[in-house]
């Protein structure tokens, strides 16, 4: 993105209107769903934005702005008090979450550069798919289920690897789901987006185990997917390990088809932060549980969270490996597995099956999952052992199983019961896994029941 070159935008003036865009810009994000829990970080916006449109940029710094927003004595010392940068970046995270949702259709983004304070308003021009990667959806094609996947000549598939045709079908989904995401958000219809954010009431077990994944001394993350790791992985036809992820070796390409997967990637990808519909979805619910603090809790990206910040902190992970490699701390651990099933399509694997179930679970349609059908979620839950910290995994088959897990721990009475039953005499909770079907109708997951379960 450029520096604003219209002057009305780009310039700030002694003095400005309240309906000066820039403004009305930063009254909106500041009103908005991202920024509904956040008082503080919505009053440094103000602060900083309002300094900035009345052209005083020179008084915008550390001192000024720890006396002024958090009422801090004149005699406030930055270099013992970390507090202004602290939320300064919380800010900076906000801000990114913001216009990749709510904000995405914004023209004009505000930034705050590293290193200062001063807000910089920016124009959006939004990335363009080279033609040789993605064919252009026509009209009628946004309500399909499957957009096409167009590869260049020398990433054509030489076989019907199981893993690469899953993946085909995965991304299919996913290039689908953000395409109707793009058309709500224009549209005006975000409700249909991000749904009702209101959660019910808590019994006693759940504000137990919502307290002990969110609150406490240690920091905790909610982690989304890597739409664009899934493309990736796509073109490049492996799975992409969590070493070579954290590392970023898969970017060093040696095999051809691992090249044509790295022209897509350096195209855009690396800075751009995609994700899907229902992560975001969930992201979104999860900042308005009644355990939600911004100083302890935060939405981060998976390329973006750092492997120091995972050995110390609560995490909430969303997806699964496929686009978010950081399942891969769970997954020796786990009794059901997502792997490809070797008919383009992913499915649980059940390791080691009770009586009575089955070897794997496929979704009950041909059609990912956009028809009346049947779909799978899974709740994996690892408390803290040996140092690690606890994770809860959510994961499901086609945006819809994802989204119907995340559903089912927030808002279903049988999640409630379940801790209920299970919950040790001290208020913690043990190791469990719950694989549920989710009855779906046009890729919205409705009616829930649990299949199996495993408690260690």
């Amino acid at each position: 993105m450029d520096a604003v070159q219209n002057p009305t935008i780009e310039t700030a003036k002694a003095e400005f209107t309240v309906d000066d865009p820039r403004w009305l810009l930063v009254r909106r994000i500041a009103r908005s769903n991202t920024f509904a829990r956040a008082d503080r970080l919505s009053k440094l916006l103000l602060y900083v934005c309002r300094m900035h449109l009345s052209g005083r940029d020179s008084e915008v710094n550390e001192q000024r702005i720890g006396i002024d927003v958090f009422r801090r004595s004149p005699s406030f010392d930055s270099g013992a008090d970390t507090i202004v940068r602290t939320h300064a970046t919380r800010l900076r995270q906000k801000l990114e979450l913001y216009f990749s949702t709510e904000g995405a259709d914004e023209a004009v983004r505000l930034e705050i550069p590293r290193g200062g304070y001063v807000p910089r308003f920016v124009e959006h021009v939004p990335p363009t798919v080279p033609a040789n990667i993605l064919s252009q959806p026509s009209e009628e094609s946004v309500s399909q289920p499957v957009l096409p996947l167009h590869l260049p000549p020398n990433a054509a598939p030489e076989s019907r690897n199981p893993f690469v045709w899953a993946m085909g079908g995965l991304l299919a989904g996913l290039l689908a789901a953000l395409m109707i995401a793009v058309v709500l958000v224009r549209s005006g219809h975000t409700s249909a987006l991000f749904g009702s954010q209101k959660t019910s009431v808590q019994t006693t077990a759940e504000r137990r185990f919502w307290n002990g994944l969110l609150q406490g001394s240690e920091r905790s993350y909610v982690v989304v997917g890597d739409s664009g790791l899934v493309l990736y992985q796509t073109f490049a036809r492996r799975e992409i390990t969590l070493s070579d992820y954290i590392a970023g070796r898969y970017r060093r390409p040696e095999e051809k088809n691992e090249v044509a997967a790295a022209n897509v990637w350096e195209n855009d990808l690396p800075a751009r932060r995609y994700t899907s519909v229902a992560d975001l979805n969930l992201a979104v619910r999860f900042t308005h549980l009644p355990q939600w603090e911004d100083q302890r809790t935060e939405v981060v990206f998976a390329r973006d969270l750092r492997p120091v910040d995972a050995a110390k902190s609560n995490l909430i992970l969303i997806g699964s490996r496929v686009a978010n490699p950081w399942v891969s701390l769970v997954d020796s651990s786990m009794n059901f597995t997502l792997e490809p099933s070797g008919d383009g399509r992913f499915a649980f694997r059940n390791r080691h099956p009770l009586k009575g179930e089955q070897l794997t679970y496929a979704p009950s349609d041909t059609n990912s999952g956009t028809t009346d059908s049947s779909v799978y979620a899974l709740v994996y839950y690892r408390p803290e052992s040996d140092g690690v910290k606890k994770i809860l995994l959510l994961s499901g088959l086609w945006q819809s199983g994802t989204e119907a897990a995340g559903k089912y721990v927030l808002t279903d009475p049988q999640f409630a019961a379940y801790l209920s039953k299970i919950e040790r005499p001290d208020g913690t909770f043990p190791q469990f896994e719950l694989l549920v079907r989710v009855h779906s109708v046009a890729g919205n997951a409705f009616a829930s029941s649990i299949i199996a379960s495993r408690v260690n």
